[in-house]
């Protein structure tokens, strides 16, 4: 059995990407920077605060994505879908380590619709959008 538990183990760790892996590790060490800035270190994924509250940091962690606050001064602010990415990934780290995943709407898949609505306003930012 414990072969059986390594073996499988392993081959789900062989099926993500080492890409993916890398953004995962990535906005994990963001998200923990930004829990430490905004003294929640000691509560990282969130289980002592209402579920509104979740989706509600996890909209102000994009929008400090966004701006940057985590890259090289010199740098421009991240467009719309690498800050949703960001996020997404987030939300799956969420979910496979307990259990819920604050993007979505709770009970189902869809994003939720602040986050829906900020990522779109985003987008419209963007540069080159009118």
């Amino acid at each position: 059995l414990l072969d059986d538990l390594v073996a499988a183990e392993s081959q789900r760790a062989d099926g993500i990407g080492q890409g993916t892996k890398d953004k995962k590790n990535r906005v994990w060490k963001r998200w923990c920077e930004y829990c430490r800035i905004i003294d929640n270190e000691h509560d990282p994924f969130l289980q002592d605060l209402p579920l509104k509250f979740r989706t509600r940091l996890f909209g102000a962690f994009a929008a400090a994505l966004r701006r940057c606050q985590f890259s090289k001064p010199d740098e421009r602010p991240l467009v719309a879908g690498t800050v949703e990415e960001a996020v997404a990934k987030l939300g799956q780290i969420f979910r496979a380590n307990v259990g819920y995943n604050p993007t979505h709407v709770p009970g189902s898949e869809s994003v939720h619709p602040a986050l829906f609505r900020q990522f779109g306003g985003m987008k419209n930012a963007d540069p080159g959008k009118a």
